[in-house]
């Protein structure tokens, strides 16, 4: 079962209205068996420009999410219930391949290859990454090109 964060649960109030939106991060140079350290240089994306102190408790650092996202990330999953099994199989991310502070994205693809991606949920209000929901670990495996994502 999941846990939330005291902060997660009450930004996410009565549940009537919420708005969740999705941190996006890739550890180039990680594999997803490697425990990959706090402070951790990450690749970060979001559908908002937004500022998320990270898990590095030893220097309150803060990292900016560029809005390169296009949507919420798709997560596919599959239920066993004879096995009780449960599966994640894949994500979807669709990345703006636009200029961004003078850099394309898509430039360094080829790179990202086999690099751990982990997903949160980040509500409004919450500015720790620690208070946010992560929902997905996995690898890049493959990806698709065009010139606008």
């Amino acid at each position: 079962m999941l846990e939330l964060s005291s902060k997660f649960k009450q930004a996410l109030g009565n549940g009537t209205r919420t708005s969740l939106y999705p941190l996006v991060r890739i550890y180039k140079g990680y594999q997803i068996d490697e425990d990959i350290p706090d402070n951790a240089e990450a690749i970060n994306l979001s559908v908002k420009e937004t500022t998320i102190k990270n898990l590095d408790t030893e220097n309150d650092t803060y990292e900016s999410y560029i809005p390169l996202l296009l949507n919420s990330p798709s997560i596919s999953s599959k239920a066993d219930i004879i096995n009780n099994k449960y599966t994640i199989s894949s994500v979807s991310l669709s990345i703006s391949n636009a200029p961004y502070n003078g850099k394309i994205f898509s430039d360094d693809i080829p790179s990202l290859l086999n690099a751990v991606v982990q997903v949160y949920y980040a509500a409004n209000g919450i500015d720790n990454l620690e208070d946010c929901l992560l929902v997905y670990t996995g690898t890049i495996r493959r990806y698709n090109q065009s010139a606008e994502t």
